[in-house]
Order: structure tokens, then C-alpha cells, then sequence
């Protein structure tokens, strides 16, 4: 469990497509066996620490005479990036991923925002 001790809490969402290899031929679409993907996202503004990331698979464009495995986690967080990786194996096809995260952490006091 992430406890947030600050004052202020920050929300930032967005999409984003992990890729896409049908028309290029990519590994998650022509190859087999296992295969990793990782993409860095970077953040619209910085948390003040590390925020509790989720993400969802919005949009899978995946061969229909095979099975579909994948595995869909998040890395490496940062106050202001992190990696979503995305793992098959087997003969799984994936031509294109899509996602949707939330990102929920610390920010700073907008009290410190002001000049005075």
C-alpha cells in the first residue's frame, strides 16, 4: 500500500500506443517465442515523489488462430517517468497495443506556488 503523507495530491492520466508492427513487420506481430517491450512515458508535470501508477490495455489488435498471452506491468517509476512493459511468448501475435494509465502521487502544496 502507498500511504500519501503529503497535504496535496496529484492525478495525471493519458493514453498512449505501445506500438504498432503489423505494418512493419514488428517482433510482437512476425516473431515468436519470448518477447519484451518496454516504453518509457513521461509525465505532463513531476510528482514530488514517485506516484502509484496503473495501467490497462485500451486497444489489442491480436491474430484470431492463435492464443493470446501477455503480460502488462509498470517499472521503473519516477517523479516525472515511467516504464510500461509489455511480454509475450509462444506464437501469440500482437500487431498493436494500446493503453490507458493513471498516475496518483504527492505533489507539491500549491500554497508554495504563491509569490508574495
Amino acid at each position: 500500500m502507498a500511504v500519501l503523507t503529503t497535504g496535496a495530491v496529484g492525478v495525471e492520466t493519458g493514453t498512449a500506443m505501445l506500438f504498432d508492427h503489423i505494418e512493419s513487420d514488428g517482433k510482437m506481430w512476425a516473431a515468436t517465442g519470448d518477447r519484451v517491450l518496454v516504453r518509457t512515458i513521461k509525465l505532463h508535470e513531476p510528482f514530488s515523489a514517485p506516484p502509484v501508477v496503473h495501467v490497462a490495455q485500451n486497444i489489442i489488435d491480436a491474430a484470431s488462430e492463435t492464443n493470446l498471452r501477455m503480460m502488462l506491468t509498470v517499472e521503473a517509476v519516477t517523479e516525472q517517468s515511467f516504464d510500461v512493459q509489455v511480454a509475450t511468448w509462444a506464437d501469440t501475435r500482437i500487431g498493436r497495443l494500446g493503453i490507458s494509465w493513471l498516475a496518483i502521487g504527492p505533489v507539491r502544496d500549491p500554497e508554495e506556488y504563491w509569490d508574495v
